[in-house]
């Protein structure tokens, strides 16, 4: 790709001060003879605007050009514009190209090559918003998120990215199918009612409130509703806790009991981000292996299929034992992403279960809920 610069050095003959007459639409042409003497172009003809200065101390030419990063064709120098790169292996989307109303896609591509891209087709939310960021002309990975709320349609929705330079345009396009989102009777997504990512609830028992609270602090807190978020950190919503520790622990009935926590994203800045530490327990509570997840599931530990959909699946090791997440528009790297407007559930197991395993084969600590010993981590959103 050549770039013509703004400062020109030409040989200057018999120019006046009339050529500067910046009103005269005009172009630059720049041109080489050849061995056998004749004179041909090197470049296009390049367009100018502004005004044309010639300067007396060494007769260089100073002119604005219409397009200053526009690549040229010679066939004299052998300069081209394949370097323009949209690649199919580039333009792509996530979390997949069928999803369901209200999931954020985030789509990435490179433009090597490329000076400008404009989004285009019938995405709205894709190509209402103008032009994409200036730096996709330099840059490679570029990537934008929208939202499909309200999106729901039986056709396929077209995404178009056009990325130029000067004369060359090279297209990609996708297709977008946004379904409509369905429920079970309780207002859970669908997928909550999968039996292969769900605990066997003959064997398992969620933590709630009562005699089966899971707070404990120095003898159980019944009053605290461990189903809920305002029932552990009541004077502030999930993404703003900061600096309320709670020792949340099972064990109390039998080993067989997890914690999952309700809460809200409504409200919620899409550019949030925050972490969730983990530490030792403390006296009273044996210090156990946690498995955590964010999912719109409860008691959801299915590391493949929480991984598809918010990325949030951690098992903090012993060294700075976090889990961070973020929302979809801030630029953090951690790969769990919670959306805005959102019914979630922060679900919590001790285990020694491998990384990965499977709902139906996780097993607790075999000592938790033996003769009255608890098994639990403090937590601080």
């Amino acid at each position: 790709m050549t770039k013509i610069p703004y400062l020109l050095p030409v040989l200057v003959g018999a120019f006046c001060a009339a050529n500067a007459n910046s009103e005269i639409p005009r172009t630059l042409i720049l041109q080489h003879e050849s061995e056998d003497g004749i004179l041909s172009n090197i470049v296009d003809p390049i367009e100018l605007r502004g005004t044309v200065v010639i300067r007396s101390e060494d007769g260089s030419v100073v002119a604005e050009v219409v397009d200053p990063a526009a690549c040229q064709v010679s066939d004299e120098t052998g300069l081209d514009c394949e370097d323009v790169e949209v690649g199919d292996s580039n333009f792509s989307v996530s979390p997949s190209l069928t999803v369901a109303e209200g999931t954020t896609l985030e789509f990435s591509w490179g433009s090597q090559g490329a000076w400008s891209c404009e989004p285009s087709g019938t995405l709205e939310t894709w190509n209402a918003r103008g032009e994409l960021p200036a730096d996709s002309r330099l840059a490679t990975n570029q990537q934008r998120r929208v939202s499909t709320t309200g999106l729901a349609s039986e056709s396929a929705y077209s995404v178009i990215l056009d990325c130029r330079n000067g004369p060359v345009n090279h297209r990609e396009e996708l297709s977008i199918s946004v379904e409509e989102s369905t429920t079970v009777p309780d207002g859970l997504p669908e997928q909550c009612g999968d039996p292969e990512r769900s605990l066997d609830q003959s064997q398992w028992t969620r933590m709630t409130t009562g005699q089966q609270s899971c707070r404990y602090e120095a003898g159980w807190i019944n009053s605290a509703d461990c189903s809920d978020w305002g029932g552990l950190w009541p004077t502030s919503p999930f993404w703003s806790s900061s600096g309320l520790t709670r020792v949340l622990a099972t064990g109390r009935s039998s080993a067989y009991e997890y914690i999952s926590i309700e809460f809200d994203t409504t409200g919620m800045s899409p550019s949030q981000s925050g972490t969730i530490r983990v530490n030792d327990a403390g006296p009273g509570v044996e210090t156990k292996r946690a498995l955590l997840t964010i999912s719109e599931c409860p008691g959801d530990f299915d590391k493949d299929a929480i991984t598809a959909e918010t990325g949030c699946y951690r098992i903090p090791p012993s060294i700075q034992p976090t889990m961070s997440w973020r929302g979809p528009d801030n630029a953090g790297t951690t790969s769990c992403v919670v959306q805005p407007g959102r019914r979630y559930f922060l679900n919590i197991m001790y285990t020694p279960s491998e990384d990965g395993t499977a709902p139906s084969d996780l097993e607790p600590f075999p000592e938790c809920g033996d003769g009255g010993v608890r098994c639990g981590r403090l937590v601080n959103p």
